[in-house]
């Protein structure tokens, strides 16, 4: 199932009420970018508010709340309506991991195959992870 929001935010600006929205597709944010951007900056690119106004900075001191959640993002919905953006991501990629790991399984036909691909497999993770890292301090 896919996972995803459909967020708003509320905000008073030059005496007008404003509500802007967006729809959200997890999935596609962190497979494209591992990353899911701000919230606030995607409201504003989805609906048409200048990234460098006084209204995107009014509308970044109100709450960015949830209307609607699908899949796994549901359980990420706070009471508050706000949304658990750094438990969802964990989550996500453990589910990733998990899913590569089911894989791998139904691959080999013995133990030791198993363990040792999934060994690989933690091996170019932690490569990529320390290169991503490297590239991001130059």
């Amino acid at each position: 199932m896919k996972n995803i929001i459909k967020i708003y935010v509320e905000f008073d600006f030059k005496g007008r009420s404003f509500r802007p929205t967006a729809t959200i597709d997890l999935d596609m944010q962190m497979e494209r970018h591992g990353e899911i951007p701000a919230f606030h900056s995607l409201l504003a690119r989805e609906n048409g508010i200048d990234l460098y106004s006084y209204e995107l900075e009014v509308m970044e001191t109100a709450p960015v709340m949830v209307s609607h959640a699908e899949g796994m993002a549901e359980k990420f919905v706070q009471q508050n309506k706000q949304f658990d953006l750094n438990g969802f991501k964990e989550e996500w990629q453990n589910c990733k991991v998990h899913q590569r790991i089911e894989a791998i399984t139904q691959q080999h036909s013995s133990v030791e195959e198993t363990l040792f691909a999934v060994y690989q497999l933690g091996r170019e993770d932690g490569r990529q992870e320390m290169e991503h890292t490297q590239g991001n301090d130059i």
